[in-house]
Order: structure tokens, then C-alpha cells, then sequence
């Protein structure tokens, strides 16, 4: 009886020494398919870091080879509408970092920035050359725009999958900042019939925005190298925006005091409040993930 008892445990010993072997082997197995030929593993390793870039504006610059297009990204639509065009005014440039705490749980900080520059110039004929209607003269009359805005997020992002597709999703917060300025320049010289409150736009300042909200998102990232991903995402933000009073610089001839013509500003607009809530994508809905 004894000997048939030491039997059985043996054979029990033996059976669970073999599924863990088994299940040992499996494991490894597992983990040596998410690895590259040289053993440098696909997936991110807690305390490693990753840089992130927008690839909107790389496929968009390569379909626009194909088709000759020359469209750009558009801005978030729950930011103001200034704040908003302000954003959308170049090509919605965004980059992040990304800190893994461990394999499945990230820190990120996101900025989308942009600053950008316009100048439209229309030629005018000069009323004062002599010549009008004979040889005519021309000179030109110039509007320069210049935009500034820059929008930043804070947050934490989770992921779950065992392949190379991984879900992402997360929150974080975010605060951005914008504004703008336009400058006219002209050809002709004041006219000195031009008397306040009348006056020719020097410039126009349209006010400080500033923004803040929350955001989720929900994306997925695939890995196509070790340790370089391609991911997308798209969020559900709840935000308000607040924009200052802006101001126009005129120039005049005073009535009163006769002369060289003087400036003047004004108040162009009261303070606006924008409350916004909807889909947004943060202008990077396809990034690249490169973690080191």
C-alpha cells in the first residue's frame, strides 16, 4: 500500500513538473515572438521614454503629391472659433512625450502648436503721378497677418492587447493659448481730408484667447518595428475658451491741430466666452511612436 501511495505522488510530481516546463516553454515562446532578429524586444519596457510626431501632415503632404491638392488640417471645432482658426493655421503641428510607468500604464504631455505668417499684396495705381492715364505708376498696398497658438495636454494613458495592435485609452487636460495680429501698409500717403473719428487701419490686434478643458481619448497603436508604432486616436473634449478685448491703431489728421497725421487706438470687440463640447482629434489623428 505504501509503495502504491509513493507511486502515485511520483507520478503527480512528474505530471506537474511536465506542465510547467510546458507552460515555461510556452512563455518564452510568447515572448521571444515579439522580438526582433537581433533581440531587441517589440513592445515598450516600464521606465522607458517615447517621443510621438503627427503624421497628418507627412500623408497629407504625400496624397497632395497624388492628387495636387493643397488642403490643410482643420482645428479642433470645440475650441472658439478664433482660438480654433488660429490653430488650424499652418499644418496642426503636434508632438509628445510619453513616459511608460510600467508595460501597460503611460504618462504623456502633448503640445500642437503653430505660428504662421500671411502677406497679401494688391497693387494700386498712384493718384498723384503726373502721367495718370498716359504711362500710369504703380505702387502697393500690403496686409501682413501673423498667428500665434500653442495648445498643451497633460494626462495618462492605458493600453491592453498581447499582439502587435495595442488599445489605447486615457484622459488628460489641456490649456492653450492664441492670438493675432494684422498690419496694413499702403502706397499712397494719408489724405489730409481723413479726420477722426475717421481714420486709416495701421494694425488690428484681436485679443488674447486662452483655453482650457478636459479630454478623453480611445485609439489603437500598431507596432511595425521594435519599438516604432503608428497610432490613432480620437477624443471627446469639454472646454471654454475666453477671448480679451482687442484693439485697432487708426491714423488721422487731427482737425483741431492741423499737421503731420497722428495715431489713435480703439476698442474693436467686448470679451467673448465660448463653452464647447464634441468629437475632436487634437490635430494628431495618425501619430508617430518611436521609444527608447
Amino acid at each position: 500500500m505504501k509503495k502504491l501511495i509513493a507511486i502515485s505522488f511520483a507520478v503527480v510530481a512528474f505530471a506537474a513538473s511536465a506542465q510547467d516546463t510546458v507552460s515555461t516553454e510556452g512563455l518564452k515562446q510568447n515572448f521571444d515572438k515579439f522580438k526582433s532578429k537581433r533581440g531587441v524586444t517589440i513592445f515598450p519596457e516600464k521606465g522607458e521614454w517615447a517621443l510621438g510626431i503627427s503624421a497628418n501632415p507627412i500623408l497629407q503632404y504625400v496624397g497632395n503629391a497624388f492628387s495636387g491638392a493643397t488642403s490643410t488640417n482643420q482645428a479642433p471645432t470645440v475650441v472658439s472659433p478664433t482660438f480654433a482658426q488660429n490653430l488650424s493655421g499652418g499644418q496642426g503641428n503636434s508632438i509628445y512625450l510619453k513616459y511608460m510607468k510600467t508595460e501597460s500604464t503611460a504618462y504623456r504631455m502633448r503640445v500642437a502648436f503653430n505660428v504662421s505668417s500671411n502677406k497679401t499684396g494688391t497693387p494700386v495705381i498712384l493718384a498723384n503721378n503726373g502721367t495718370q492715364g498716359i504711362v500710369p505708376s504703380y505702387g502697393e498696398n500690403t496686409i501682413t497677418s501673423g498667428q500665434t497658438s500653442v495648445m498643451l495636454g497633460l494626462g495618462m494613458e492605458k493600453r491592453r492587447g498581447k499582439d502587435r495592435v495595442k488599445g489605447v485609452y486615457g484622459a488628460e487636460g489641456l490649456l492653450g493659448f492664441s492670438t493675432s495680429k494684422t498690419n496694413y501698409r499702403y502706397a499712397e500717403p494719408l489724405d489730409n481730408a481723413t479726420v477722426f473719428p475717421n481714420g486709416r487701419p495701421q494694425s488690428v490686434f484681436s485679443g488674447n484667447s486662452i483655453f482650457a478643458g478636459v479630454r478623453g481619448f480611445v485609439g489603437v497603436e500598431y507596432f511595425f518595428a521594435p519599438k516604432i508604432s503608428i497610432g490613432g486616436e480620437v477624443g471627446y473634449t469639454a472646454g471654454i475658451s475666453l477671448t480679451g478685448r482687442g484693439t485697432q491703431t487708426n491714423l488721422y489728421f487731427d482737425a483741431a491741430n492741423p499737421g503731420a497725421p497722428v495715431e489713435g487706438t480703439i476698442r474693436t470687440n467686448t470679451y467673448v466666452g465660448y463653452v464647447g463640447l464634441g468629437v475632436d482629434s487634437f490635430n494628431a489623428s495618425v501619430n508617430l511612436h518611436f521609444y527608447f
